[in-house]
């Protein structure tokens, strides 16, 4: 039990008929029942997540999104619209969907780990893993926070329209930093702040070197499983879930093409993300790792402490982040600091934050391209402290 005082525990499931949405207590929450504790308090927060679901629904066009959310020591998730544009299907709360760059986090913690066993140091240079000459004397530490210089494979038009046009292309990662292989560096590496997919592309690279595993192997040895994450998987790497577990995407911001159906069988999005965007999972499971990470489960304290050093990292395509670290973005919301990812793919977006001074931890994910889904994830936070349990938690 966290140290903050229980004072809420619902064991009920709630069909919110009105938007389709099932809310409970995700899976292994471990709450013991307080017997003080009456409906009322459920009924409050079950209607918070609600509203915030439904005005973000009607307003940003997305089909469906899934939320979760744990404050002190109590956990909720729920699924609120459909599943596909059509409106045919309800959401579901064991929906997966695809995470896109909340994958870095995992990347990053895969690294993080084998330098602390020694096996490798945020100092040493990329030369010797990477065909990249420009950056050669660029370091680990420089890929994780983006202060590298390399640009990007994926700002590249025509490799995207090679991959919208053949959705079942496998890409390697190396042919994917052959696209920038020739380019010069953007900046004079750890002089200022640009992402990069390039980045954690090479961090896979060199964490498959280093360790002789895949990263499907590394994720599920080092993360997946020892943070108890069941409904998570890099895909196409592994065997997945049920393909009809896999939510529909729709992308219609990145190309213009109009809205295109990204359904399960498209994945050559994933293989062209690989360790920078392939992860897929769930809103409760995205809760569960940044508890596990937060908490000290899967990192030690001092390298914890190397991934919260953030630099200056403004992103005009997300106001509210003011730094970044080793794999984190840093946002500041209403007076609290959060840390954690956003992600953005082809037909989906998902964010997962963590507050440390105000323990709690909030996910959601989304089946639309351009979800914002940190602009969700803010309208909940805004619901919620209306409760009367979330403000005393």
């Amino acid at each position: 039990m966290r140290s903050s005082q229980a004072l809420l525990s619902i064991a009920v499931t709630l069909l919110l008929t009105s938007c389709g949405a099932t809310l409970v207590p995700y899976q292994d929450a471990e709450l013991p029942p307080l017997p003080e504790v009456t409906g009322q308090a459920g009924w409050e927060i079950s209607h918070a997540m609600q509203r915030a679901a439904e005005a973000f629904l009607q307003h940003s066009g997305a089909p469906g999104v899934q939320l979760a959310v744990r404050f002190g020591d109590y956990s909720y998730a729920g699924a609120y619209g459909h599943r596909d544009n059509r409106r045919r299907e309800f959401a579901r709360i064991d929906d997966i969907y695809r995470v896109g760059s909340v994958t870095k986090t995992f990347s990053a913690v895969v690294v993080l780990q084998l330098v602390q066993q020694g096996r490798l140091s945020l100092d040493d240079t990329i030369g010797g893993w990477v065909d990249l000459p420009a950056a050669r004397g660029v370091t680990v530490r420089q890929l994780l926070n983006h202060s590298s210089g390399i640009p990007s494979y994926s700002e590249r038009t025509l490799p995207n329209l090679g991959t919208m046009l053949r959705p079942r292309r496998w890409w390697q990662p190396e042919q994917l930093l052959a696209r920038v292989r020739r380019r010069e560096l953007l900046f004079e590496p750890g002089t200022s702040y640009s992402y990069s997919n390039s980045n954690y592309v090479a961090l896979g690279l060199i964490a498959e070197a280093v360790s002789g595993r895949s990263m499907a192997e590394l994720y599920r040895e080092r993360i997946i499983e020892p943070a108890g994450l069941t409904e998570t998987w890099f895909l196409p790497y592994e065997e997945g879930p049920p393909e009809r577990r896999l939510v529909v995407g729709y992308e219609r911001d990145i190309l213009p093409f109009g809205t295109q159906r990204i359904s399960a069988r498209k994945r050559s999005w994933l293989t062209y993300a690989y360790s920078a965007g392939a992860i897929v999972s769930t809103a409760p499971d995205l809760v569960r790792f940044a508890d596990a990470l937060f908490e000290g489960r899967l990192l030690q304290p001092s390298m914890l402490q190397q991934m919260t050093r953030f630099i200056d990292a403004p992103d005009p395509d997300i106001p509210a982040q003011t730094g970044y670290g080793l794999g984190l973005r840093r946002l500041e919301s209403d007076g609290t600091i959060l840390m954690g990812h956003s992600g953005t793919t082809p037909g989906f977006g998902a964010v997962v934050m963590h507050a440390p001074g105000a323990d709690y931890t909030i996910a959601a994910a989304g089946n639309l391209s351009r979800l914002q889904s940190v602009e969700l994830m803010q309208g909940v936070l805004g619901e919620l402290r209306g409760v009367s349990a979330w403000r005393v938690h």
